[in-house]
């Protein structure tokens, strides 16, 4: 195929040369390899302008890249490192929570009962009455 044809298809060098002669954008231009090449947004840029934490940023980067590169499985399991990091940070941050909204509601049921005698719960349902 010659240069110029609509047919022709570019090699790596080729689409790395001519993207940094289109483009002084870096988001525009892919150093090493094309594999994101094809894309209306390459994922650094999604990643940087949705402000996505680094591990939320690999998910979609080897996601996005694995059909391309000709590492698929390697690239699937990659992502789901990141995930299962995400999952990990999720959940340490959902049983804080949860620890502190039990001691906060440990701290009220403590301060009522000290105050002179109200109704203290458990996380059974049983109720106390404690007199005035």
């Amino acid at each position: 195929m010659i240069p110029g044809n609509p047919n022709y298809i570019m090699s790596k060098d080729e689409i790395k040369e001519d993207q940094i002669k289109k483009s002084s954008d870096p988001f525009k231009v892919q150093v090493g390899g094309n594999h994101y090449a094809h894309f209306k947004i390459q994922p650094g840029e999604f990643i940087s302008k949705n402000d996505l934490k680094w591990y939320e940023g690999n998910i979609i980067k080897y996601v996005t890249r694995s059909r391309f590169k000709g590492q698929m499985l390697e690239d699937l399991k990659k992502a789901r490192h990141y995930l299962d990091m995400a999952i990990a940070e999720e959940e340490q941050r959902v049983n804080k929570n949860n620890a502190n909204l039990y001691q906060q509601q440990l701290q009220a049921q403590t301060q009522a009962f000290v105050a002179g005698g109200t109704i203290c719960g458990t996380s059974l349902g049983n109720r106390y009455a404690y007199p005035k």
